[in-house]
C-alpha cells in the first residue's frame, strides 16, 4: 500500500517495468457481512499496525468502519466494536442468527451479553474449517479475489 518507486534492470528499451519493492505489502483484513436477501452491513476493513487514514477511507463503502491491529486480524476489542456497528446496521426483525468464522478469542463475556439482549444467537463455525462451511468465502471473497487479480494485473500496464 505504499507508493515508492526503485531502481531496477530492464532490457534496453522496456517500458512499463514493475518490480515489488521491499516492505510494499501489507496484510489487510475485511469483516462483510450479509444476509440471505443479500442485504449487507457496511464491512469493517482492519489495517496491520497502523491506520493509514486519508486516501485509504476516501471513496470507501459508505458507511464503513475502519480500525487497525497489530496483527492485521481481528481481537476481542475489535470483535466487540464490530458486533455494535452490526447491531446498529442489522434488521430489527428478532431473532437474528449469526454465523461467523472465527475462534474463540473472539467471544466475550460482552458480546454474549450484547448478543441476548438484541436477540440475536451465534454460531461459531470451527476455527480453520474448510471454506465450504464459510458462505461468503465461497459466493463473495471467491470472487472478489479472483477480479480483484484480473483488475491489479491489468493495471501493470499503467504509469499510475
Amino acid at each position: 500500500m505504499e507508493k515508492s518507486r526503485c531502481k531496477m534492470l530492464a532490457p534496453l528499451g522496456a517500458s512499463h517495468v514493475y518490480q515489488q519493492a521491499q516492505g510494499t505489502r501489507d496484510h489487510l483484513s475485511v469483516l462483510a457481512c450479509f444476509n440471505a436477501a443479500g442485504e449487507d452491513v457496511p464491512p469493517f476493513i482492519i489495517f496491520k499496525k497502523h491506520f493509514p487514514g486519508g486516501p485509504y477511507t476516501q471513496g470507501g463503502p459508505p458507511g464503513a468502519l475502519y480500525g487497525k491491529s497489530p496483527a492485521g486480524y481481528i481481537d476481542r476489542e475489535l470483535f466487540l466494536k464490530w458486533f455494535n456497528h452490526f447491531i446498529a446496521h442489522a434488521r430489527r426483525e428478532r431473532p437474528l442468527l449469526l454465523t461467523y468464522d472465527g475462534h474463540k478469542s473472539h467471544l466475550t463475556l460482552s458480546v454474549i451479553a450484547a448478543a441476548k439482549r438484541e436477540g440475536v444467537t451465534l454460531l461459531c463455525f470451527p476455527p480453520h474449517c474448510s471454506h465450504v462451511l464459510q458462505p461468503l468465502d465461497v459466493g463473495f471473497f471467491g470472487p472478489l479475489k479472483a477480479e480483484f487479480a484480473k483488475v491489479a494485473g491489468n493495471l501493470c500496464h499503467f504509469n499510475n
